[in-house]
């Protein structure tokens, strides 16, 4: 047996013997029930400011009905905010060699580099747009409401990357 396979196979074991589903973290120390523990504390606490600024916002937006309001704030806590910033709160937290089956490299995966395509082919085509739509506003003085002008630049941008996803995807397959 080739000394370098020995060693490779029990630092494999060794990360085996060390990982688990939920991984652990390095910062906190601990194993997986503290990673677990710190991250929904940390989250639940952010999403329920999250939810409470959104609600503020909402009932100072519109202040003739704020009971309207009253009701949205768990639907943004419990659907929204939470899930999202718990994961947020466990993935900045968790050491990826302690999870596992995670990529060890991700950032040299297949899938990267179609990420990484798809993006720069977004920038090059939304740029040119959203340039000559400005150019032909301005000439033209054509008026739009800013909120669904932004919301068509940004399906504009998840139409085109999706695209550009699939394609490079598709190319490479």
């Amino acid at each position: 047996m080739d000394r370098s396979t020995g060693a490779q196979s029990s630092q494999s074991t060794e990360i085996h013997r060390h990982s688990s589903f939920w991984g652990r973290s390095a910062r906190l120390g601990g194993g997986s029930g503290r990673l677990i523990t710190v991250s929904l504390s940390l989250g639940l606490a952010s999403a329920f400011a999250l939810a409470a600024g959104a609600t503020a916002l909402g009932r100072a937006a519109s202040p003739e009905m704020p009971e309207a309001w009253t009701w949205l704030f768990p639907v943004i806590f419990f659907c929204l905010a939470a899930p999202v910033a718990c994961m947020a709160a466990w993935a900045l937290l968790v050491d990826r060699s302690t999870v596992r089956g995670a990529t060890s490299n991700p950032e040299d995966s297949i899938e990267n580099r179609w990420y990484d395509r798809a993006a720069q082919a977004t920038f090059h085509v939304v740029l040119p747009v959203v340039g000559v739509g400005a150019g032909l506003a301005s000439i033209t003085r054509w008026q739009a409401d800013t909120g669904l002008l932004l919301m068509a630049i940004a399906v504009l941008m998840i139409l085109v990357f999706a695209g550009s996803y699939l394609w490079a995807k598709r190319v490479d397959s």
